[in-house]
């Protein structure tokens, strides 16, 4: 009789009392049986520890504690940590549909050649009522171009599940407070195979706290990005993503309208 795999989910939690028993409860309720959930407390300031703490006593289920140090720190703790032969990640306030590991297992058990598996994502409200929009991947083959190009066939990359290479050292750039997810894709998809199954894997809450809610630091965040993928990657960001890039700035500010200097001001920035 076959073993199933054992799956590893890394969750960071920071102050998501509200969100974040449902959130372990959807990694509980999967149809796959061997998964670890490892939940890497930030720093919660609120009733996070406690209700973490009342979830130790389930086998699968490991706490580890971090400093307030960002979402890239609490996610390397947990890429240490990680015993599977898969690894995905879950937001703390985000919902895994009760296929959500077994349908992207099954698709790598069926293309053994297969690096990433990635599927369906519903948007929801903070009351987790969906919002109807929803994100389908389309793409198959080598994502690095595709990332490279913000192209949305396979961009949004929290959902990416990994099959694992033990002579890898896995682990996000804890200098960036944002696009950390797109870097971090980008610095382990060259020569690999992603694919996506057409199954619903996530409910994605979006609320006030989402980093992409901040501008400032989005806009900051990118031009790290294109800095980064230059002096580490050693990849010239194409003229298409910086014209990308400025398009996706200047329309944020612009539909803010509370700075619309702002959107001007990225049409004339000098992305180096």
């Amino acid at each position: 009789m076959r073993v199933e795999p054992l799956v590893s989910v890394i969750m960071p939690a920071y102050n998501a009392e509200n969100y974040l028993q449902e959130s372990i409860d959807s990694v509980k309720h999967q149809t796959y049986r061997n998964w670890e959930l490892i939940i890497i407390d930030n720093g919660s300031t609120d009733s996070s520890p406690q209700i973490l703490e009342g979830n130790m006593v389930h086998p699968q289920i490991s706490v580890l504690h971090e400093p307030a140090k960002g979402v890239g720190h609490a996610r390397n703790k947990g890429l240490a940590a990680m015993r599977g032969e898969y690894f995905c990640f879950l937001d703390a306030d985000d919902i895994m549909t009760k296929e959500s590991i077994s349908a992207r297992v099954s698709k790598f058990n069926a293309m053994p050649q297969v690096d990433f598996v990635d599927g369906i994502v519903s948007y929801a409200d903070t009351e987790l009522n969906l919002t109807g929009q929803v994100y389908q991947p389309s793409f198959q083959g080598e994502p690095f171009d595709k990332l490279g190009r913000l192209d949305q066939s396979c961009l949004f990359g929290n959902t990416w599940m990994i099959k694992r290479d033990k002579n890898v050292d896995y682990h996000f750039s804890t200098d960036l407070t944002h696009c950390e997810d797109l870097f971090f894709y980008l610095t382990y998809s060259r020569n690999k195979h992603y694919t996506y199954v057409n199954t619903e894997i996530l409910r994605y809450r979006r609320n006030s706290t989402s980093a992409m809610n901040d501008l400032m630091g989005l806009e900051n965040g990118y031009f790290q990005l294109l800095r980064k993928m230059k002096n580490e990657l050693q990849v010239k960001p194409s003229l298409y993503l910086r014209f990308k890039i400025t398009k996706i700035m200047f329309l944020s500010w612009l539909r803010v309208g509370k700075k619309p200097f702002n959107a001007i001001r990225i049409l004339t920035k000098y992305i180096r």
